[in-house]
């Protein structure tokens, strides 16, 4: 047998399968190059997708602040004073505060709840794109009140937070401690452990930010249309009368709102639709020197026939034999009497089946009796049956323990030749 002088021809005949290698390790660089500005296009697109179906409505901010000392109004102030040509319009009786940046070409929609309401504030955070935390310095533990209202807050869920503070010490080591201390006081609630210097630092900095971050939305805010109702006026219908037309007013924002459904409004329940007006913006970015009026673009009325009723409760159908009809003209069906044994009471007696109870009772306890006897009679007769056959079994092993013994006993005999 001749053996192979050279290697390299046997592994040559033998075919070598290929590693499977990702398409995208395979291109060049033009290549690849053209395929990451594909993947940055399709991204902004679906962003600007986004906010072309919001309408370029204002971001809603609702601002917390913790710090006694210093207002939730306050902190729109200074938002507002940081800009000369920032615009502000005030909602008084809504703690509500619009403010137009045209350096930024953005409008927020600040909301100052009453912290000392939970409910009032929960309401304005589902429908909040952003939460703005003020948090105090002097203090290492926080208030009961306010614990228990970051507790709530958690356990519903946070939109994207700001953790914001008066102002941090200049110097490098005061400044650390400080801040470790704050991260210490915001750990068991705040994701983020950043902090923005409010009043040391720049306010349109956290404006900007503010603008720029990613919205993150609710389950509640992707299925469901919300609205902020801004202005609310009562519309009689007729002037005798306890009806009345609701007109509320304010930035639609969420799913698209269909106009034949229910809307449910908060403390109030549940309520039909009869129109949709859209009309000017009444706090746009750029404020105009002609007094525009509230002119009425497009209104879109409910159909009747299409319309959602507000029945909440199953209506019984008379014509169903399941549900038997109570009628009062009709004669009351009389209980017959039956013979009860002496002693029973009523609650007994309604569990009682039989009538007589006199002749068949005797005769249920003979048959009774009878089948008991008949029950210990079969279970004696087995037993015994199962005694012999023991004693016999045990008789048969005596036997051969005799026959084994006689046989070991015989001793052979020898004889001698």
């Amino acid at each position: 047998m001749q053996l192979l002088k050279n290697k390299k021809e046997f592994f040559w005949k033998v075919g070598i399968k290929s590693k499977s290698q990702p398409k995208f390790k395979n291109l060049k660089k033009l290549a690849r190059k053209n395929r990451s500005s594909q993947i940055r296009a399709n991204k902004v697109g679906k962003i600007s997708e986004e906010k072309r179906k919001e309408g370029q409505s204002p971001i809603n901010i609702t601002i917390i602040s913790l710090d006694e000392a210093f207002t939730s109004r306050k902190i729109v102030e200074t938002f507002n004073l940081a800009d000369e040509d920032a615009i502000i319009h005030v909602n008084e009786k809504r703690n509500i505060f619009h403010l137009a940046v045209p350096r930024f070409k953005q409008r927020y929609t600040f909301f100052c709840p009453d912290i000392t309401s939970i409910i009032s504030t929960l309401d304005f955070l589902r429908v909040s794109d952003i939460l703005v935390i003020l948090w105090p310095i002097e203090t290492t533990n926080l208030h009961i009140a306010h614990s228990r209202l970051l507790d709530v807050i958690t356990a519903h869920g946070f939109p994207p937070t700001f953790n914001l503070v008066l102002t941090l010490p200049a110097s490098g080591k005061q400044r650390d401690s400080t801040r470790k201390a704050l991260e210490k006081l915001m750990a068991p609630w705040a994701k983020d452990s950043r902090i923005y210097d409010l009043q040391g630092g720049s306010p349109l900095q956290i404006l900007r930010q503010i603008s720029t971050t990613r919205k993150i939305r609710s389950n509640l805010q992707k299925l469901k249309p919300y609205l902020i109702a801004e202005n609310v006026q009562i519309i009689k219908t007729e002037v005798n009368s306890d009806s009345f037309s609701l007109l509320i007013s304010g930035y639609l924002n969420g799913a698209p709102l269909n106009v034949n459904g229910l809307v449910h409004i908060s403390g109030c329940g549940d309520f039909q639709l009869s129109q949709v007006v859209f009309e000017n913006d009444p706090h746009p970015l750029k404020q105009s020197k002609k007094a525009e009026s509230m002119e009425i673009l497009r209104a879109i009325k409910a159909d009747p026939l299409k319309q959602t009723q507000l029945d909440s409760e199953i209506i019984q159908d008379p014509m169903n034999t399941d549900q038997p009809e109570m009628d009062e003209n009709e004669e009351k069906f009389e209980v017959p009497k039956v013979k009860l044994p002496e002693g029973t009471s009523e609650y007994q007696a309604s569990w009682l089946i039989d009538d007589d109870y006199d002749e068949n009772d005797d005769e249920e306890e003979e048959s009774d009796e009878s089948d008991l006897l008949k029950t210990k009679t079969m279970e004696t007769t087995c037993m015994e049956r199962k005694m012999v056959s023991v004693r016999r079994w045990r008789k048969k092993i005596f036997l051969k323990m005799e026959v084994i013994l006689i046989q070991s006993l015989r001793v052979p005999q020898w004889t001698n030749q």
